[in-house]
């Protein structure tokens, strides 16, 4: 199973802060896993983007506005074997 997920372009407060109206991606890694599983990023309930199996990067892409601020966003890791996903969650700020 996947060892570890994390979110690469987060502040040590596990925040992203970009801009109001300029694109945002956000990138998560998965490391390890034969297959890799899926990586799914959600923003509360809602999936918002997914990966399968050979692909150890995530991304998810969006123009956030005044309404994304505060917002918390999490990428998930599922697999067979795993009891319970990896996951890290994060929260986006403007500026």
């Amino acid at each position: 199973p996947p060892l570890e997920i994390r979110v690469m372009n987060i502040t040590k407060r596990n925040t992203i802060i970009g801009k109001e109206n300029e694109i945002l991606t956000l990138i998560c890694y998965t490391k390890g896993g034969i297959p890799r599983g899926e990586t799914i990023w959600y923003n509360g309930k809602k999936m918002l983007a997914m990966n399968k199996d050979d692909n150890e990067t995530a991304y998810y892409s969006f123009t956030p506005n005044r309404n994304h601020n505060g917002q918390v966003y999490t990428c998930t890791a599922e697999h067979d074997m795993l009891i319970t996903p990896l996951n890290q969650t994060i929260n986006w700020i403007s500026y």
